[in-house]
């Protein structure tokens, strides 16, 4: 909500500023002043606005919500998207010729942005078509909405008092747990359904789905660094594929899945030593800083599909928050909702930081169109475009 709330101020203080100023603008032109100036002195006061609105407004929500230890990034986060909408506004400001046109083009901006910012539904219910469950939907990507209500959540639940002791050690637990209880056996029954089929019909798997699902996530265990990778996985194709084989990968599973448990034990037991060695004070921090509702959201406590196939891989649907993306590339930025950190260049950065300045990069690409007038000019081709129309239809 409160991510909505300075989006709204955002754009309402800014959609008429260019507008109220076009006549004297129009007067100033054969002046040559300058542009720049003028935009950003509009700019400067603006942020001046939307920064006093942001500390003003969490000044008075914090405290009544009980969200302590966090102003800071909670000002930050709303005041880079107060800015943004800002921009925004300007934009529509400089491109539309009456008050009313822009009072009816700003809710159409804002609703998108609100139901894709991720906080009204999840992002793997959204239809196939248009949205994955391994990660964020790209037209979800281009709302900053979403990257603001990501950048909070994953703040409050992992930067606060409380979490910052216990995270480490919950994210081991729920790593190791995950693969233990769901990946290892769906991928142990594509093992056995393989070599069941090699028996019966002297193939493996005909479509190849199953083979690709046990190759796929035998990279997977490989790259988490728990046992050492498998070394024959190029050999698991419907032509290579051997119980031999199978045996093998079997061999190599059951020692991952016993790494995994002792990871798991290993975790739960330096977690029960370090709460019942300081019971006391995190009590006191767990009461104070925890946030039990936010909880259930990053985790997806309720989540009855705990892993989803897609793409002959499986895909972790709960304790997200808990799951580092693994990069595919320098630039594989993209990843599943609420992950703890983002890669970039082979460069981890956490949530907050990364996302903050997402929010805060189309800022300068916002100042360009304004500049040129981007929005403006590309409004005025096509009401040329259809005057010329009506012009020829009105002449034959």
């Amino acid at each position: 909500m409160s991510i909505i709330v300075a989006l709204s101020l955002g754009l309402t203080i800014s959609a008429e500023e260019i507008f109220r100023d076009r006549k004297m603008l129009r007067r100033e032109h054969f002046l040559r002043l300058s542009r720049s100036s003028y935009l950003l002195s509009k700019i400067s006061v603006l942020s001046i606005i939307s920064a006093l609105q942001a500390f003003l407004f969490l000044a008075a929500a914090n405290p009544m919500l009980g969200i302590k230890g966090l102003f800071f990034p909670y000002w930050l986060t709303l005041f880079s998207i107060a800015l943004c909408a800002n921009m925004i506004g300007l934009n529509i400001s400089s491109a539309l010729n009456s008050a009313i046109s822009i009072y009816i083009v700003i809710p159409l901006l804002m609703i998108p942005m609100m139901i894709l910012s991720g906080a009204m539904f999840p992002f793997d219910k959204l239809n196939r078509n248009i949205a994955r469950p391994d990660r964020v939907p790209l037209i979800a990507e281009l709302m900053p909405t979403r990257w603001s209500y990501e950048a909070l959540m994953v703040k409050q639940f992992t930067g606060n008092e409380y979490g910052r002791r216990v995270y480490p050690l919950k994210q081991q637990m729920s790593i190791s747990d995950f693969n233990v209880i769901y990946r290892i056996p769906r991928v142990l029954d594509a093992l056995d359904k393989s070599i069941e089929n090699l028996r019966q019909q002297g193939r493996p798997d005909p479509e190849y789905s199953v083979l690709r699902l046990l190759r796929n996530e035998i990279g997977t265990i490989s790259a988490s660094g728990i046992v050492s990778p498998f070394g024959a996985a190029d050999s698991v194709t419907p032509e290579l594929f051997t119980e031999e084989l199978g045996s093998r990968i079997r061999e190599w599973i059951t020692g991952a899945d016993r790494e995994y448990r002792r990871v798991s034990h290993i975790a739960d037991m330096s977690l029960d030593n370090y709460v019942s060695s300081n019971r006391e004070a995190l009590d006191i921090l767990y009461n104070k800083y925890h946030n039990d509702k936010l909880e259930d959201i990053v985790r997806k406590v309720y989540e009855r599909n705990k892993m989803l196939e897609f793409n002959d891989r499986l895909v972790q649907n709960a304790d997200l928050i808990y799951l580092e993306p693994v990069p595919s590339g320098p630039l594989s930025i993209r990843t599943h909702f609420m992950a703890p950190v983002k890669n970039f260049f082979g460069i981890r950065v956490d949530t907050f930081t990364f996302n903050t300045m997402v929010v805060l990069c189309p800022v300068i690409i916002l100042y360009g169109l304004l500049y040129f007038e981007v929005l403006r000019r590309i409004i005025r081709y096509f009401e040329n475009l259809r005057s010329q129309k009506r012009g020829r239809t009105g002449m034959q």
